[in-house]
């Protein structure tokens, strides 16, 4: 069952997070963004004890927020 649940606008739980961390850095790390907002994350969702499914959905949560933003991806720091 995939984990992505969105709104109508395309919005999903943790959402606020995620462009927090990228309006307020310059460059960007998925594992720095996991580090300083894990909690936030935690308690949002998707809730799942699929600790691999919950990192690929936030890392393509991430780099979609990126290309959306017109950056490229492969700038981007630490995305292992």
């Amino acid at each position: 069952m995939p984990l992505e649940t969105y709104n109508e606008q395309g919005i999903y739980p943790g959402y606020s997070c995620l462009i927090e961390y990228l309006e307020q850095n310059d460059s960007w790390s998925y594992l720095e963004f996991l580090r300083l907002y894990r909690e936030r994350l935690l308690n949002v969702g998707p809730f799942s004890d699929d600790w691999t499914a919950l990192d690929s959905t936030w890392r393509r949560r991430f780099q979609r927020e990126l290309k959306e933003r017109g950056k490229d991806i492969s700038k981007v720091r630490s995305m292992m």
